[in-house]
């Protein structure tokens, strides 16, 4: 991007006397600052819907009646027993692990 901002700059004040150069440098720095912040506002948007709909995909695989929810559930509920924990909070917990473990999915 510096490689496009140096030419632009150059050929925006060009020309100019005093105080325009002042003037049409900060329309340009105030231009640049603007167009940055709704790139990256806009770069944000795209990156959050294209998760949510990634975690709404993979979520749809995750179900009581899956064979391998199933199994990863008795897993993890069956580890934090054996850790001491209670069978109603391990279940929870392993409930909480599942959650947990597909909203880290869509970011890889």
């Amino acid at each position: 991007m510096g490689f496009l901002f140096v030419p632009l700059t150059t050929v925006a004040l060009s020309g100019l006397q005093g105080a325009e150069v002042a003037q049409t440098t900060g329309l340009t720095n105030m231009l640049r600052q603007l167009g940055g912040s709704f790139g990256l506002a806009a770069i944000s948007t795209f990156i959050e819907r294209d998760l949510a709909f990634h975690r709404h995909e993979l979520s749809m695989h995750l179900t009581p009646f899956s064979a391998s929810t199933r199994q990863f559930l008795q897993t993890v509920q069956h580890g934090l027993v054996q850790q001491g924990m209670d069978l109603t909070t391990a279940q929870q917990s392993a409930y909480g692990c599942s959650t947990k473990h597909l909203s880290a999915r869509p970011w890889l």
